[in-house]
């Protein structure tokens, strides 16, 4: 549940776009309504894959794997980190330990910090990094994104924009900024396996250093006359795009958008977004392919097995009716269109169930 409030629900950006550019009128309980029906609608699915998702034994979450391995941390008691005398000898090395034993007995050595608990540890490391955070976060920025080409070479343009971290490619660049790595690896660098985060340096090489500066050089789609990475957009003649030329009362007005200028954005901002729908085409592809059999023997499985031990201990326990989270799925999604449609706020109905 910690997890599930941690991060910022995706409909807020909906609001914030729209009094950020497009100064729009509605309430409070209308950008509540909707943002309850996308996070309610959001979970009544989940309770309908669960048995898909969540009971599976292969169905493992390396995000999850993180919290889980730090609660056994805390709470397991490993015979190798203690003396020799930690357990006495009429004592079964199987035998289950009280909390109060673990809490006790759960001590060890690590550098200067003898007898260090695990959860004093766990204190300690917490207490630095956030201090630390306010270091590249606020007190000293640069921190955040060293550039080793740019230090050389400062007032070589072509030596910035090959090694700047924010504004360039970033080639020779490292950070000192926890929330930089978490960013570059989905959110949790612990939770991405190996495999998974070697395949992502390479399709970002592939991309972002090799295909991208070439097409940039070559002047693809014009794009040599903006900048090389940025989320803003431009007019034709490479300046700052007034969105406000081509709304009429919050609406999208056509013919202002022909005479004012087409909309042009930076060459990898424009990439970010043809690769971001190619990936979701992709993984639907991929998972056809390769998962396709496994998830339909799972599918016909899912009401006679249960080979995941806590699938089976969670069976003792009375179940959520399916036609709950149906009931749940209908009305939240009824709420969203009706909010949608009704307050005017530029989401038609089918465009609530496409996100």
């Amino acid at each position: 549940m910690s997890n599930a409030s941690a991060y910022m629900a995706l409909t807020v950006d909906i609001f914030a776009v729209l009094r950020l550019y497009y100064n729009p009128d509605f309430s409070l309980w209308t950008a509540l309504m909707l943002l309850l029906s996308g996070q309610l609608f959001a979970y009544a699915l989940a309770g309908l894959s669960r048995s898909l998702l969540v009971l599976p034994a292969p169905m493992i979450w390396p995000s999850s794997l993180v919290n889980a391995s730090l609660f056994r941390t805390f709470h397991e008691h490993d015979t190798y980190a203690e003396p020799k005398d930690a357990f006495p000898s009429d004592v079964d090395a199987e035998q289950t330990i009280a909390p109060t034993q673990i809490s006790r007995k759960s001590r060890w050595r690590f550098g200067s910090l003898p007898k260090t608990s695990r959860t004093q540890f766990f204190w300690i490391c917490f207490a630095g990094s956030f201090v630390w955070y306010f270091v590249p976060g606020y007190l000293l920025q640069v921190v955040s994104t060293i550039s080793v080409l740019c230090l050389v070479a400062p007032n070589n343009h072509l030596a910035n924009l090959i090694g700047d971290g924010k504004q360039g490619l970033g080639v020779l660049s490292f950070s000192l900024d926890w929330s930089v790595f978490s960013n570059a690896f989905l959110n949790s660098p612990i939770a991405t396996p190996f495999w998974a985060a070697c395949n992502l340096f390479i399709g970002f090489v592939l991309v972002f250093w090799v295909a991208l500066p070439i097409a940039y050089f070559k002047n693809v789609w014009g794009s040599a006359s903006l900048p090389l990475y940025g989320a803003n957009v431009y007019t034709t003649n490479s300046t700052p795009y007034n969105i406000s030329r081509v709304m009429r009362n919050g609406v999208f007005d056509n013919q202002a958008y022909e005479s004012y200028s087409p909309l042009r954005m930076s060459l990898e901002f424009s990439w970010v977004y043809g690769i971001g729908f190619a990936a979701l085409m992709s993984i639907l592809v991929h998972i056809a392919l390769y998962n396709g059999k496994e998830i339909i023997s799972r599918v016909r499985e899912t009401k006679t097995k249960h080979d995941d031990i806590h699938g089976k201990l969670i069976t003792r326990y009375p179940a959520v009716k399916t036609w709950w989270y149906l009931v749940l799925l209908i009305i939240s999604c009824a709420t969203g269109i009706g909010v949608g449609v009704g307050a005017k706020i530029g989401v038609p109905w089918w465009g609530y169930l496409v996100s």
